[in-house]
């Protein structure tokens, strides 16, 4: 199996080599468009939240947080993990993943803990919301309304993923960093981040060049943000609906992208993805489902995004069966449990 793996990733990076040789024009121009956009737009928009990020994870991370509590019993993590699920949601795409990671390593949460944790502690933060997506839109709530639905979407997730898991456990705190400290960690971060949107574009301008100008400017924007968030949020003002644009970026938000997945892999490489996919299928799902409903607060209905109610009602059925799949050894438990005490009494 690793053999052919290895035979499979030779020959996909050789095929990649022969179409750059062949097509170097192409491969130069989505270069060039992934400096821009990194120029122009990440980094303008995220290197001040990426140092005052690297401050807030030093001052968080070991700290218990009580008001946290009753949301660690809905989705089943333990007492004193609360700082992850907080900077998960603070800290954007891959934080929450490493600061998972580092704890299982740690030793402070258990595999399957730190596994089932992947799938809803790990999302897009407030730097990138309000960073790069907030310009998208004429209404400032919608970014409001889009953090809201993302945080209310991985909670959920969270309760359909819960399982038993170690009561509580006890984080190691790290030692506040300095203003300096944090630069660096920043610039070494935002150099990550803008690498990948780099290697993403170049990917994305061959797929324009090849098939994708056979789509409507909607299903491009949504291919190029399954590939790279930042790329399909930039592309959302290419759309003239601003019902459209909002769900589509709510469903981008939380599902990340192929890019995203890679950066966290690269976090997790010790612990592995875990239940992230499962997770960001199902969040994606949810918010969808979410932004059609609160849509109507936002736009007028003119500007509103419409879809069959039997779509609608589709985007609902994996996230029922998966909550009856996840929580079904609960549910036998609890009838087990039932019968032996009736049968006890007789």
């Amino acid at each position: 199996m690793a053999r052919s793996k290895k035979l499979l990733s030779s020959i996909l990076t050789f095929l990649a080599f022969i179409i750059i040789i062949l097509d170097t024009k192409t491969a130069i121009l989505g270069v060039n468009e992934g400096l821009q956009l990194c120029i122009q737009t990440v980094i303008p928009a995220l290197f001040p939240f990426f140092i005052l990020s690297a401050m807030l994870n030093s001052r968080l991370i070991g700290k218990s947080i009580g008001i946290f509590r009753p949301i660690c019993k809905l989705c089943k993590i333990p007492y004193g993990s609360e700082s992850l699920l907080l900077l998960g949601f603070l800290a954007g795409y891959p934080v929450g993943a490493q600061l998972i990671t580092q704890a299982y390593v740690q030793g402070s949460i258990s595999e399957k803990t730190a596994k089932r944790m992947l799938g809803f502690c790990n999302n897009a933060g407030p730097a990138f919301l309000f960073g790069m997506l907030a310009p998208c839109f004429e209404n400032p709530a919608a970014a409001w309304v889009l953090w809201g639905i993302q945080i209310g979407s991985a909670l959920c997730v969270g309760w359909i993923l819960s399982t038993d898991a170690d009561v509580s456990c006890k984080l190691k705190a790290i030692p506040n960093i300095t203003l300096p400290q944090a630069l660096q960690t920043a610039i070494k971060n935002l150099a990550t981040v803008c690498g990948w949107i780099i290697v993403f574009r170049i990917i994305l301008v061959f797929c324009q060049r090849w098939f994708l100008w056979l789509f409507p400017s909607d299903i491009n924007v949504l291919f190029s943000g399954l590939l790279e968030l930042s790329n399909g949020c930039v592309q959302l003002r290419e759309l003239t609906k601003p019902g459209l644009q909002f769900v589509l970026a709510s469903f981008l938000l939380s599902f990340g992208g192929l890019c995203v997945c890679m950066q966290t892999y690269s976090a997790t490489s010790t612990l592995g993805l875990g239940y992230y996919f499962p997770g960001k299928i199902l969040q994606a799902l949810l918010s969808v489902t979410m932004s059609l409903v609160l849509q109507s607060w936002l736009f007028t209905k003119e500007e509103q995004f419409y879809v069959p109610l039997f779509l609608l009602f589709l985007s609902v059925i994996p996230v029922v069966f998966a909550a009856i799949f996840f929580r079904r050894k609960k549910v036998v438990a609890i009838r087990r449990g039932m019968l032996y005490n009736s049968g006890s009494f007789l």
